[in-house]
């Protein structure tokens, strides 16, 4: 019977074909599992070669920290005193004495004047009651909207009043030129160890920001411009501290910080208090402040190596896991995986999406970045004929891993060129409406267009960074409105953004992204003597 059924050359050689190609997946299978791997260490793989935790392992952690450390001492180092503000609580007790010893310092006690955060408020001095808890968080909503008093909100008051202590020491330390705060590593670190840090200081600066926003619009309503404004520098500082790190997390937090100083900054203009010296004074002080890194400084620096580190992680985490996905098996993952090529391949993305960001038309380079996202993601419209090339394959295999790790890794970054576009955008609003508040100060009104600050500030403020046209100025009765059209390049009319809303099934902001100041003076205008 056997020998009719292959008596038929139809069923004969597909057979004999078949099973020469199971034998060649399986005998090739056992031999790469036999053979190993081992990672290339050079610019073109690890893009690093130093320091090695073994011959083949990278230390992008300590690689990491020893860039951002170079020339900062305890004496300069902003993160000190933010430490000795926050106190030892975000830490855990046994990464505190190396933490500690790394920044300089000895481990403050167990129980201090430390920085109380709003969830430690809600649970400790508003013992958790709901309604307290919602009145004190619609409180300092509002407070960073407009001025407010002490008899108005007295909870968040009290508040600012409990941490006024440890902000003191938080001026002292945003005051410092240098700010670096050493890794701490989580047990499991098996996504990569760049990705796993805790960054104590970014994740829990907003506690900062949130503050010194509120004592800021406390300030102006009692009449104390002068503590207002070293707030709102303050705000600046911080944020140009997270930035100068180059690392998408503080990238995104210090841009944040930076609209909180810009909700400020827009209150302020509009109470009509300050003085042109007190202008001067901000302008001088802001000019002194750390030009921003690029988008191409972040994503080229540690964006990349923590990529590259995950890559690394996640496929000897495959190599020694026996119980890794089915689909991961159906493709001999990791034993067809070339680790080398693997990590080629991503410095060559990497070099391909900078070089889309090098592009000086906005809309282009963003198209083409968001193009180049979309082209990482494999299409799975072809199933078997992937599974197939697969087996038999191990670029084609090694390749479409690191096509589905790349786009999981790499997507929204072209949202982060977008977020950093924002913030360059609210440091242009900012410098003219500094210089129309002269104006208005010296001259008694606003001028009808920015003609006349074209004598005292670049010819580049005036263009808007994402459309490059010039930037929107609307003369109004009581003030004006100055924009940028956003990221999606629509004028709105001056609309910072739309109510949240369901849209096709997704939660969605609204449509509209104009980057905004709006002046809108609220007492009878002065004029400087």
């Amino acid at each position: 019977m056997v020998k009719r059924f292959f008596k038929s050359r139809w069923v004969r050689y597909p057979f004999f074909l078949i099973l020469a190609v199971v034998l060649f997946v399986k005998f090739r299978t056992m031999y790469y599992h036999y053979l190993g791997q081992e990672v290339i260490v050079s610019k073109e793989t690890t893009y690093l070669d130093e320091p090695l935790i073994d011959a083949e392992t990278l230390d992008y952690v300590t690689a990491l920290d020893q860039i951002k450390s170079e020339g900062v001492t305890p004496e300069n180092n902003a993160a000190v005193p933010l430490m000795q503000a926050f106190g030892p609580q975000y830490i855990e007790k046994p990464d505190r004495p190396d933490f500690f010893a790394r920044l300089g310092m000895s481990v403050p006690p167990e129980e201090g004047n430390y920085l109380i955060s709003m969830d430690e408020y809600e649970a400790t001095v508003l013992d958790s009651v709901t309604e307290a808890i919602e009145q004190f968080e619609e409180h300092q909503g509002k407070a960073g909207e407009r001025m407010w008093s002490r008899e108005e909100f007295p909870d968040l008051a009290d508040w600012i009043t409990q941490n006024e202590i440890p902000l003191d020491l938080v001026h002292e330390g945003l005051a410092r030129e240098r700010f670096f705060v050493p890794s701490i590593l989580p047990v499991d670190t098996s996504q990569g160890r760049l990705i796993a840090r805790q960054l104590p200081v970014q994740q829990y600066s907003r506690v900062i920001a949130r503050l010194l926003l509120a004592r800021a619009t406390l300030a102006m309503q009692e009449g104390r411009v002068d503590a207002a404004l070293r707030d709102l520098l303050d705000l600046h500082r911080l944020a140009m501290h997270l930035l100068s790190e180059k690392e998408k997390m503080g990238h995104f937090v210090g841009i944040a910080h930076e609209a909180f100083a810009a909700y400020g900054e827009e209150i302020l203009l509009s109470s009509g208090k300050l003085t042109v010296e007190q202008i001067e004074f901000y302008q001088q002080e802001l000019e002194r402040l750390p030009q921003s890194p690029t988008m191409i400084e972040v994503i080229d620096f540690s964006e990349r190596l923590s990529i590259i580190d995950s890559m690394i992680q996640i496929t000897y985490l495959l190599m020694e896991n026996e119980e890794e996905p089915k689909v991961l098996k159906q493709l001999n993952v990791p034993a067809v995986i070339d680790i080398n090529q693997l990590l080629r391949k991503t410095n060559e993305s990497f070099d391909g999406f900078i070089d889309t960001l090098k592009n000086e038309n906005y809309a282009e380079r963003i198209k083409s970045a968001e193009a180049f996202e979309e082209s990482l993601l494999p299409e799975f419209s072809h199933p078997f004929e992937m599974l197939f090339w697969g087996y038999l394959s191990r670029e084609y295999s090694t390749d479409l891993y690191g096509d589905i790790l790349l786009g999981l890794f790499m997507a929204g970054t072209s949202a982060a060129e977008n977020a950093w576009g924002r913030g360059e955008s609210r440091r242009q609003l900012l410098q003219i409406a500094l210089e129309l508040e002269k104006y208005r100060l010296r001259e008694g009104a606003f001028p009808d267009n920015l003609d006349p600050l074209s004598d005292v500030l670049p010819a580049k403020t005036f263009i808007d960074y994402f459309s490059g046209e010039p930037l929107v100025y609307k003369h109004e009765d009581n003030g004006y409105i100055l924009y940028s059209i956003g990221p999606d390049l629509i004028d709105d009319d001056g609309t910072r953004s739309g109510p949240r809303g369901i849209v096709d099934g997704k939660l969605s902001v609204g449509t509209f992204d104009d980057v905004v100041i709006q002046v809108e003076l609220k007492r009878k205008p002065a004029i400087a003597e």
